[in-house]
């Protein structure tokens, strides 16, 4: 799925720690998919009115939630806190991840077909 998001960091991303469920390896992934994959997506996450900039981690994560719940269809089976631990819920959390990346891709195609048809009607 990372692939498919064209996340560059994807083959170095440490596996052990992974495995381990170490959040401070799936953090950089959480930020990419919901800020960096996708200047639409990202301008999205900015118009409901989330600023995941420039947060600490602790509340980038509590942002993220709240967006995932509220605006993604997306209900994490993990708290903030217990996302945020540096081991133990690696597959929750590496499933938890998938599904955002997964969120974000569809979340890019909709604006851009949105934008597309706003494009060719004001062509028209």
């Amino acid at each position: 799925m990372l692939r498919e998001l064209k996340y560059t960091h994807a083959s170095s991303l440490p596996e052990d720690r992974l495995v381990d469920g170490d959040a401070v390896a799936l953090l950089p992934v959480l930020h990419y998919c919901l800020l960096g994959y996708s200047t639409r997506v990202a301008q999205e996450v900015n118009r409901l009115g989330y600023e995941l900039q420039a947060k600490t981690d602790e509340r980038f994560v509590e942002h993220a939630w709240k967006l995932m719940r509220d605006h993604m269809g997306i209900f994490p089976q993990l708290s903030p806190s217990q996302f945020l631990t540096q081991k133990g819920f690696a597959e929750r959390k590496l499933i938890l991840v998938a599904e955002v990346a997964k969120t974000c891709k569809r979340l890019h195609s909709d604006l851009s077909r949105k934008a597309k048809l706003k494009t060719k009607r004001v062509a028209k």
